[in-house]
Order: structure tokens, then sequence, then C-alpha cells
């Protein structure tokens, strides 16, 4: 049996250079990580929103189809009618609205369907709800106010008689719907829309620019895209400055601009 003594293992510690240079390498990989990571869920929240937009474009196409190429009115009362309220929201003349009207087609519950209490209010806000995309965060509150983060193009109504896709000339340029500007939202520029906003049917005064500069629009051909503002929005000071960019060539408003 050996009798030889032990020899004590001693356990050296970091120095506090090593510490030291140990947090900076890892603030500066969190550094050059974190904006990366932030860029991916704005584009995961981008990617989400547009697929949103092509379910409510699809099922457009589909109520037009068989309602002799009508479309739903925009509003509950139409001729873009400023806020509205919960009330209006499930009353009978806003059976024929996007709102209430589209949603079936999908699957999903209609606007109407999230009235009945305070809890069913706040699920329209959330996840599941195909009516907002996952990075607009509505300003709510107890507000008697419903407010929209997409929107119906605001430019279709006809004074008199149903807007008709017959009387549309270009589709694949003609705003359907897109990205709703909200309460608390970075403006593309000063001139847009400061108020009323969250209504559900508007235009390129209230265009919204939530996903990293850019927002969304499908358009009534069926495809959709992420545009940055200056694609969509007049930016160049003028009588027209915050409104759409004229004439309308690249993205359209109107049924059948000049």
């Amino acid at each position: 049996m050996s009798t030889q003594p032990r020899v004590p293992i001693v356990q050296r510690a970091f120095t506090l250079i090593e510490l030291l240079v140990v947090i900076a390498i890892v603030s500066v990989l969190a550094a050059l990580l974190l904006p990366a990571l932030g860029r991916v869920k704005v584009f995961a929240h981008r990617s989400a929103c547009l697929s949103n937009f092509k379910q409510w474009s699809v099922a457009m196409i589909s109520y037009v189809d068989y309602n002799d190429n009508v479309m739903p009115r925009e509003s509950a009362f139409g001729q873009g009618t400023v806020g509205h309220l919960w009330v209006d929201i499930k009353h009978p003349r806003a059976f024929d609205a996007w709102f209430n009207v589209l949603a079936p087609e999908m699957g999903v519950p209609t606007a109407s369907n999230y009235t009945h209490s305070t809890s069913s209010k706040s699920d329209f806000y959330s996840p599941p709800s195909l009516f907002h995309c996952p990075s607009a965060r509505p300003n709510t509150g107890f507000s008697p106010y419903i407010y929209f983060s997409m929107a119906m193009n605001s430019q279709l109504i006809k004074v008199g008689s149903p807007p008709s896709v017959n009387d549309m000339c270009r589709k694949e340029s003609t705003v359907m719907f897109q990205d709703n500007l909200l309460r608390g939202e970075t403006r593309f520029v000063q001139g847009m829309a400061g108020e009323d906003l969250g209504q559900p049917s508007s235009h390129a005064s209230r265009f919204s620019i939530r996903h990293g500069g850019r927002g969304n629009i499908v358009f009534w051909d069926g495809h959709a895209e992420s545009l940055v503002g200056r694609q969509v929005v007049e930016s160049a000071p003028g009588p027209g400055y915050g409104r759409p960019i004229e004439p309308q060539r690249e993205i359209v408003w109107d049924l059948c601009p000049p």
C-alpha cells in the first residue's frame, strides 16, 4: 500500500482581466446578434401579415364572384364614415360590410361576433384573429370604438350604387387592402392623417409602415407586396403631400383614374 502523500489539486480561478475579456466578447456577440434577431422578427411578422392579406383577398374574390361582381361595402354606413363604434359593427346596416361578409369565406368569426363581451373584444385584437397583423398594437383601452390595423381601400366608393369590379380599370395595380395606420404609430411623412385612425377603410394618407419601414398591400388581382412609404405616399411638399401619388400609375386607389 502506497504511503506517498497526496498532492493537493489547486483549482485556478479566473483573474479579473480574464473575466472582463469574456464579458467584452459576450457583449460584442450580443451587439452583433440582437439586431439580426430583430430583423428576423420583423421579417416574420411582415410575412405573417402578408399571408393574412392574401387570405382576405381570396375571400374577397370569392365573394364578388358569386355576388355579380359587386364589392362589399367598406364600412358600416358607407361614404367613408369617420370612427366606428362597436355597436355599429353589429348594426343591421353593417351586415354586408367587408368585415362581416368576408370572414365566413375563411371560416373565421366576423367582426360582429366579437361584440358580445369585453373578453371577446380583446380576442378581436389578438392572434389567431386575422383582422390584425402580429406587429400591430392597437391602443384600445376601454374605448367604445373598434380599431382596424388593416383596412379596405376607401376610394372605391361610388355614390348612388354599390361599387363593381367591372368598373375597375387596372386590377393588378388597384389596392384592395392595406396596412392601416393606428394611434401611436410613426407616420411616413407629417402630411399624413393624424386623427380618425383605425377605420375599416382608408387610403394612402393612412398607410402604415409598421414592418420595419414597410407596409403591406394586397391588390385586386390577388398578389400582395411589402412596400416602403415613398412607393405609396406623396413625400414631396405641395398640395398632395401625405396623400396618394398622382398620377396613379404604380399604386391605384380609384376605380378608373384618368
